[in-house]
């Protein structure tokens, strides 16, 4: 037990060393339940139907910055994500939806997932995943406060403030009994919105591609307590000294009838976690995440709110059972 756990703080500790700053994509405190959201090889692997939603409040405290209408353009984001397991054809399929605000600019983005599960061993199994879905950008630009009225770049927007995209995300899931590790790319079409040319120069808003490590590990103490370390890495592939990490550690109880931790999102805050589980096998699941932010307070200020709710069934072989025939009922 010494050994493992020396490994697992060790392979987490690695993986903190180069970290840096945040990134274009929606943030989560309870990353560890979202796992579909960031990586579609994910759905279906655990062999049940899941259903998880986030709403996340970010910088709550933040004040009016003085734009019109009391606007704060505090971020604000809900998450929905619907998957099963297809065991005759051993895939999974899924769908995320996502609402992500920040000030004036709403991203809106719904996505269906695909993966197909190999078995490697009896506690094994690899998924290959794609993802791919509509990707849409709005600008309010009736909350604009600009200095410029006359700028040419604002009138561009101002004439088309919505833009739509295609995008296509891709990764793979290893997972057993214990240990969960993903890795996946975001945005592999990099959709570019609001192209623009003004004297001969061009202007775009390009979502870049964005890679993501996730490694989770189960320690179990007794029969009824563990310890379940995790990191989330994220980072934009076009400046790797653009990543940043969330790493975390829980304990939870009977199979997480509850749980509870830290975690620290570099560069940012620190968080507590908490959470609940209820009904049979502990299949609807309550979390609840308070970010404090420690770093860049004059710019984020205050402090963010994060409600996780999900739901699982664990899914049966809608195959027939094989017919055993004996001689001696065979006529």
């Amino acid at each position: 037990m010494k050994s493992v756990s020396q490994k697992v703080c060790f392979v987490l500790i690695l993986f903190v060393a180069s970290v840096c700053e945040a990134q274009q994509d929606a943030q989560f405190s309870q990353y560890m339940f979202v796992n579909a959201y960031f990586n579609p090889a994910y759905v279906g692997i655990n062999d049940q139907t899941e259903f998880v939603g986030i709403y996340r409040s970010q910088w709550t405290g933040l004040k009016n910055s003085g734009g019109k209408d009391n606007f704060s353009g505090v971020p604000v984001t809900q998450f929905f994500s619907a998957s099963t397991k297809l065991k005759a054809i051993n895939s999974g399929i899924g769908i995320n939806i996502i609402n992500d605000i920040l000030a004036t600019i709403n991203n809106f983005y719904i996505k269906a997932n695909y993966s197909y599960h190999f078995k490697l061993s009896d506690r094994l199994k690899l998924g290959i995943g794609v993802g791919l879905g509509h990707y849409n950008q709005s600008i309010n630009t009736a909350l604009w406060n600009p200095n410029n009225e006359d700028d040419p770049r604002l009138k561009a927007v101002a004439a088309n403030p919505n833009q739509n995209a295609i995008d296509m995300d891709a990764g793979i899931w290893l997972i057993s009994k214990r240990l969960s590790f993903g890795i996946s790319v975001m945005h592999l079409l990099q959709p570019q919105m609001y192209k623009q040319i003004i004297t001969t120069k061009e202007y775009t808003s390009t979502l870049q591609r964005h890679a993501y490590m996730f490694v989770q590990y189960k320690i179990g103490l007794n029969e009824n307590w563990n310890l379940v370390p995790s990191i989330l890495l994220r980072s934009s592939l076009k400046a790797w000294n653009n990543t940043q990490a969330d790493v975390s550690l829980l304990a939870s109880y009977s199979d997480n009838k509850f749980w509870g931790g830290f975690s620290y999102r570099h560069i940012d805050a620190l968080i507590a976690l908490v959470g609940i589980s209820f009904l049979k096998n502990n299949s609807l699941r309550i979390g609840y995440g308070f970010d404090l932010t420690i770093i860049g307070k004059s710019a984020k200020m205050g402090t963010s709110h994060e409600i996780m709710a999900s739901f699982f069934i664990p899914v049966k072989d809608l195959l027939p059972k094989p017919v055993i025939r004996t001689p001696r009922f065979r006529y």
